[in-house]
């Protein structure tokens, strides 16, 4: 994919990021009182109201938020999942929502299930209103519009999702001009993620 998006790395920026595991429809009642907004220095549990397949071993899992909350994720950020396993060893890892920055009300992650990856097998069976403790958003490095007239990005897999959140960003910014080559590598055409979505940017832009 080739586009105009916001430029802010580094002349050419190759973002890296891996993700994990999969979902299947449905929603959970939740009262909004009892739902955990983000903070940055703070784990906090959040519900899980829906999970949808994405590929064959990938899904998104919906996470609820208040209803009139968003993530506050800036761009580029990611934010932190935790679960104790039990022998005790806690895993931490970070994933990067795909859920557009602006919506209230819930957020979604798009997480691969390996057959060693904890977090991801983690999700996999966790239950409808079951929860995840969280952080953040964590910022990486800041986007600045029209920093760098063309930007590069290499990803792979579920590594896609840091690229996306950099690519709407461009896209909902008339004022950018930045030019983005996108490298996107998968073992067969079935497993694109966000096929629909990068298409659509691909079109519009």
């Amino acid at each position: 994919y080739q586009r105009r998006v916001h430029g802010t790395l580094s002349e050419c920026l190759f973002f890296f990021a891996f993700v994990l595991n999969t979902m299947s429809s449905s929603a959970v009642e939740q009262s909004s009182t009892n739902l955990s907004t983000f903070e940055p220095s703070e784990f906090r549990p959040f519900v899980l109201t829906a999970v949808e397949p994405e590929s064959h071993n990938t899904s998104r899992y919906r996470f609820a938020l208040p209803a009139d909350a968003t993530t506050g994720m800036m761009t580029a950020s990611c934010i932190v999942l935790r679960f104790t396993k039990p022998d005790g060893e806690v895993v931490i890892r970070p994933y990067t929502p795909v859920t557009d920055v602006d919506v209230r009300g819930h957020f979604d992650l798009l997480v691969k299930r390996y057959p060693t990856g904890l977090m991801g097998q983690h999700l996999d069976k966790l239950a409808l209103g079951g929860s995840v403790e969280m952080k953040g958003p964590i910022l990486k490095e800041r986007y600045v519009a029209n920093a760098y007239k063309h930007v590069g990005m290499i990803a792979g897999g579920t590594g896609i999702t840091p690229m996306y959140q950099i690519l709407r960003a461009i896209a909902t910014n008339p004022g950018d001009t930045t030019q983005v080559d996108l490298i996107y590598g998968n073992l067969t055409e079935g497993d694109i993620l966000l096929r629909a979505e990068l298409d659509a940017l691909a079109a519009a832009h």
